[in-house]
């Protein structure tokens, strides 16, 4: 990792952490809850590509939507029973076809929550943007080196 790297943005993210070809921030959620955080990354690969990737913790199905205490026991255990059936279904979806629809959110309260976004987004580019020049940079000292090789020979 390197030190010399340091973030400026404001509200609700987080300097994650900072590799040679990359620089990863957390990104809060409004609601305070952990588990709803995404983590964005974005990383120079070795083909010159730009790599922006957001990691977040995801699931399915995990409430019973329009069951309460209110309604009889029967339909409390027929609409459990739903949302397990339906939660088999995505698995074998998942298992058989390697595909599955998922859906979240993140929640960005106020003009200054999307301006970090969009702050942090502009300071990770100006990273790779560096890490950029410097590989640049070393293979054109490499190159001069090679050629330095050849005429010496």
């Amino acid at each position: 990792m390197t030190q010399e790297f340091e973030s400026s943005f404001r509200k609700s993210l987080s300097l994650e952490k900072v590799y040679e070809k990359s620089v990863w921030y957390r990104l809060s959620c409004d609601c305070m809850d952990d588990e709803h955080n995404t983590v964005i990354a974005l990383s120079l690969e070795d083909n010159g590509i730009l790599e922006l990737a957001f990691y977040k913790k995801m699931s399915i199905d995990l409430h019973y939507y329009g069951i309460s205490y209110k309604n009889t026991i029967l339909e409390r255990v027929k609409g459990n029973f739903d949302v397990i059936v339906d939660r088999i279904k995505k698995s074998f979806k998942l298992l058989f076809t390697g595909t599955l629809e998922i859906q979240s959110d993140v929640v960005l309260y106020g003009e200054e929550h999307v301006d970090s976004l969009i702050e942090c987004l502009y300071e990770g580019k100006e990273h790779i943007r560096e890490c950029k020049r410097k590989e640049e940079e070393l293979r054109r000292i490499k190159e001069n080196e090679d050629k330095d090789k050849l005429c010496d020979k």
